[in-house]
Formats: C-alpha cells, structure tokens, sequence
C-alpha cells in the first residue's frame, strides 16, 4: 500500500511541477501519423506539446471550424490519454481561431483584433478546449503563442492583447482553477519585450516566449530565405553567440527572477540545414536548464520534416529539400535527449 501511494505521489508531482522538457507535436500528426507519439513514448521524452491547427484541418478535409476544433480536441484528448497512460506530461497550444476559410484568419492585421466577432471566436475555443481537458492531468494552455500586428513593415503589440488575455484567464478560471496558463509576450513573443510585462493576478500563469532568433539563421532556405548562414554567426552588425543568445532571453529570465514566476520557451528550433545547428541548440539548452526555464523544441510529428528532430536534411539550390530518416539516433534527437533530465 505504501509502495502504491509513493507511485500516485510521484506521478501527481510529474504532471504538477515545472520544469517541464520536452517536444511539441500536432493532431494532425497523431491523424496522418501515430509513430511519432510512438517514438515520443519509447524514448519516454518527459513532456509534449500538442499543437492544435484548426484552419489546416478545415481546408484538409473540407469541414467547417465546429467539426475542424471538435475533431482536434478528440484527437488531441486521444494523444493527452496516451502520452498520460505512460507517465509523459502534455499541454494543449492553439494559435489560430477561424470562424470561416475566409473569415478571423490573418491575425497580424490590426482589424483582427478589433472584430469582436474573431475576439469572441477565440474565447469560444477556449471554452470548449478547458471544458474537454478541465478533469484530466493536463499541464495546461497556450492559447495565441506570437501575438502580433504588421503595420508598414514594423510588428506591434496588439492594443488589447493583454485585455484578451484577462479574459482568457477569467474564462479558464470558470471552469478550471489548477492548470497553467501560458502568457505569451507580444510582439511574435520575443523575450526580450519582456521589460514591459506585469504579472497577471494569478499564480497559475507561465510567462512564454518563443525562440528564434537570430531568425535568417534558424529559418535558412525555408521561403524567402535563400542565403545559408554557419553558427556563430554576424547579422546586422551583430555577433550572434552564446552570450547574444543570452541577451535575447535576459529580460524574460530578469523578470522571472524579479517576480518570483516560472518561466518558458515553448517554442523553439533552427532548420535542419542550418550549419552548426546542434551548437545553436546547445548553447539554448544551457541557458534554458542553467536558468530553471520550462521548454519544448519544435517538434517531432509534423507535416513538414524541416525541424523534425528525428532526421537529417539537405537543400539544393533550386531550393529542393531531401530527408533521411534516423529516429533516436540522430544527433540532433541525442542532442535533445541528454537535457531532458539534466539537472
């Protein structure tokens, strides 16, 4: 009896306390491929983050934004129970909140924010997302990771971003008081904007950031980005190195340290090809686990294999890419899983 208690004890403090390591993974790679929540069990990777695309569902099998959230929550409760059954923590992370393939779909555009309409579709999601996970060992959510506005070639804060939040908070709290939020910095929740943030009046938020910088070398050849960049690296008059790196994260780290609250990066990543990328990771990972910070890499289970961390791939110069497939033996999956339980 007492054995059994140690085991409930241990598995309540898995699922309760931060930090939380892992990978991120989507639905619809549960969908069109389970070996990747497969592997993430095998390899017994500590914590996932799946990602839910709500617009990518409707356009892929012709359905509306009801069927598109109802399907991803099942799926994504489907994976959650997997992921829980053997021990492996998970979050929930929604980005988009269309109301039609046409309709609240670009969020970078100031009229998003100002269509209560769109408002009002996010606070539906949210909604029915904390009522389907409300009972279950679910870290918890991040809802909208890189809030944004684009005007004339800057990106701004929305106006009322931090008002959306509120309410997000005050929705989640009707329904479930114990699972995290995560509180995403704008703009496109880049650390260093954290000098201007105040805590929420709530104990049950992780302050977030997403990790990307600096962006033309993490995401080389992927779009418009057809120059090949080596790490360390010099961009805009800047070298980009560990300490650079540290730079970028200080204000999120300065705030955590100053307020007492946790802090993440739920997202982060460089692009297979990218020269030196396993010294990029590793010197973020040892910033990351040196400072107490909550992190995901991006990803394992994706319908595009470029930040895939269980294979290698190349570029040609017509822009072409080519994988190969590795699984726990690539070096960046073995790089991945000598920090997860470092201490």
């Amino acid at each position: 009896m007492r054995y059994l208690l140690i085991i409930m004890i241990s598995s309540i403090l898995l699922h309760a306390s931060t930090p939380f390591r892992g990978v991120g993974t989507t639905a619809l790679s549960y969908y069109y491929d389970k070996s990747a929540i497969d592997f993430i069990i095998q390899e017994q990777i500590p914590s996932v983050r799946i990602h839910i695309y709500i617009l990518n569902t409707m356009k892929k099998l012709d359905v509306n934004s009801t069927k598109s959230l109802e399907l991803n929550l099942k799926w994504s409760k489907e994976i959650y129970k997997r992921l829980d059954d053997n021990n492996i923590s998970s979050m929930i992370t929604i980005s988009d909140f269309p109301i039609s393939k046409t309709k609240c779909i670009n969020k970078r555009k100031k009229s998003y924010w100002q269509n209560q309409d769109c408002i009002n579709q996010i606070y539906k999601v949210v909604k029915e997302t904390v009522n389907i996970f409300k009972d279950t060992n679910l870290i918890g959510y991040e809802f909208l990771g890189e809030p944004v506005v684009q005007k004339m070639g800057r990106s701004l804060e929305p106006n009322n971003w931090n008002s959306v939040f509120k309410n997000i908070i005050k929705i989640t709290r009707g329904i479930d008081r114990e699972k995290y939020l995560l509180y995403s910095v704008a703009p496109w929740a880049i650390s260093s904007h954290y000098h201007k943030v105040k805590p929420f009046n709530d104990n049950k938020i992780i302050y977030n950031a997403h990790m990307y910088q600096p962006h033309k070398y993490t995401h080389q050849k992927v779009k418009r980005i057809k120059e090949a960049y080596g790490y360390p690296l010099w961009i805009w008059f800047r070298r980009w190195d560990k300490d650079k790196l540290y730079e970028q994260l200080k204000p999120l780290i300065d705030f955590g340290k100053k307020y007492d609250k946790p802090i993440s990066i739920s997202e982060f990543s460089v692009i297979l090809w990218a020269e030196n990328s396993n010294k990029y990771l590793q010197d973020l990972l040892e910033i990351f686990n040196e400072n107490g910070m909550s992190w995901y890499y991006f990803n394992i289970g994706s319908l595009y294999k470029g930040w895939d961390a269980r294979y290698i791939g190349c570029v040609d110069e017509n822009m072409k890419k080519y994988y190969n497939y590795e699984g726990k033996n690539s070096k960046r999956f073995k790089l991945l899983n000598r920090y997860f339980r470092e201490e």
